[in-house]
């Protein structure tokens, strides 16, 4: 059939796929489920009940993945990702974004560089009154490390006067050893 009328087949073919090409062109492409079935199914019904009490994305969420060629664990990273939530946050209709620097959906207090700045200042201030507070201690430190250097001093002192006289042994014997060997 093909051979004997390829023109009417290749027609025939056309009209087929070009009425089913142009019923594309009335699709709408969406995620949501309720879109998707008659008003009156048990679903649609059961999601109206529930849009009575919570909002439309804690019932159906919606996902976002990230791919990055990149660790996305370091310091840059984490504020890129933070810095993208801040932005979809931002789209209309958007009630809540859940990510690793929002686990709550607010901004961590401790991601915040303020945050961050007062902790470091906090313990700088502690440090600084710890060593103010032990300055005293610190001057009988300085006193114990000159008086283990005066020891150190002596021990070397007495060990160069004992090792003395091992010193002239070991040179005789090397004068020995050459002449033997010769």
């Amino acid at each position: 059939m093909v051979v004997r009328r390829p023109g009417r087949l290749l027609a025939a073919s056309l009209v087929i796929l070009i009425g089913l090409s142009a019923m594309a062109l009335t699709m709408r492409i969406s995620y949501d489920d309720r879109k998707a079935q008659p008003e009156t199914t048990a679903s649609n019904l059961g999601y109206r009940l529930l849009d009575r009490h919570f909002p439309k994305d804690f019932v159906i969420t919606e996902f976002l993945v990230i791919e990055s060629r990149t660790d996305m664990r370091t310091a840059r990273g984490l504020a890129d990702l933070d810095q993208m939530a801040s932005r979809i946050g931002q789209i209309p209709g958007i009630t809540k974004v859940i990510g690793v620097t929002r686990p709550t959906g607010k901004r961590l207090d401790q991601a915040q560089l303020s945050f961050q700045n007062g902790q470091i200042g906090d313990r700088l201030a502690t440090s600084v009154s710890d060593g103010d507070a032990r300055r005293g201690q610190l001057g009988e430190l300085a006193d114990g490390a000159d008086r283990l250097a005066a020891g150190l001093q002596q021990l070397k002192s007495g060990v160069d006067d004992a090792l003395g006289p091992l010193a002239g042994i070991l040179n005789q014997a090397e004068v020995a050893g050459r002449q033997i060997s010769q």
